[in-house]
């Protein structure tokens, strides 16, 4: 989804290890600069997670600060740097309003 020039998308795969979100997180940003993406996995109570920005999209919110933020919510933990961070979370109820809080942002 393009949201004032920024592409965004919560991707939600049950089951996806953290290779496997990288994966996708390749696909997603190729031929893209500006961009939040955030990718989630797992199963029972163990959900990799891990976000991606750039460009403009890193100036709306860093990717370390948002895992941070959904893990102080769901659960969890995590971190990295303003383009690329990852962590687990405990939950991903809820995930979907979290992610309407950043688009709200863009």
């Amino acid at each position: 989804e393009k949201i004032n020039g920024v592409d965004f998308a919560l991707v939600v795969k049950d089951g996806a290890n953290r290779d496997e979100l990288t994966n996708i997180g390749d696909s997603l940003k190729a031929n893209r600069s500006d961009y939040i993406f955030i990718l989630v996995g797992g199963n029972n109570g163990a959900y990799p997670v891990i976000v991606f920005t750039k460009g403009n999209g890193t100036n709306i919110a860093k990717a370390g600060d948002i895992v941070k933020s959904l893990a102080s919510t769901l659960g969890g933990g995590g971190g990295g740097r303003p383009e690329m961070a990852s962590g687990s979370l405990k939950s991903i109820d809820g995930i979907e309003g979290l992610a309407n809080a950043i688009k709200a942002k863009i």
